[in-house]
């Protein structure tokens, strides 16, 4: 009987030993498995703000492009205005004379 209880208590060290073992995997597996999702949450993070960068930048240079254009027009509208104020002057003046 001794010798069988040898062999249990064996067996049963060998079972304990292989399950410490597959616990200690399990336990590898799920820290890689939470490194990787937080790996992604930080690209995910960074594309978004590159992404919001961008935006800004784009809007920024739409408003720039808006302001000049509207300073560009105004100061054509101001040439024309102050062109057909001399037409008309001239106009008036020569009406004048006759």
């Amino acid at each position: 009987m001794g010798a069988s209880k040898d062999k249990a208590s064996e067996a049963k060290d060998r079972a304990s030993e292989a399950a410490g073992h597959a616990a200690g995997k399990g336990q590898d597996t799920k820290e890689a498995t939470k490194e990787k999702a937080q790996a992604a949450k930080e690209r995910a993070s960074e594309t978004a703000q590159a992404a919001k960068d961008k935006t800004s930048g784009t809007a920024q240079a739409a408003r720039d492009k808006a302001a000049e254009s509207k300073d560009q027009t105004g100061g054509f509208l101001g040439e024309k205005t102050e062109q057909a104020k001399q037409k008309a002057a001239e106009t008036a003046g020569a009406a004048k004379q006759r």
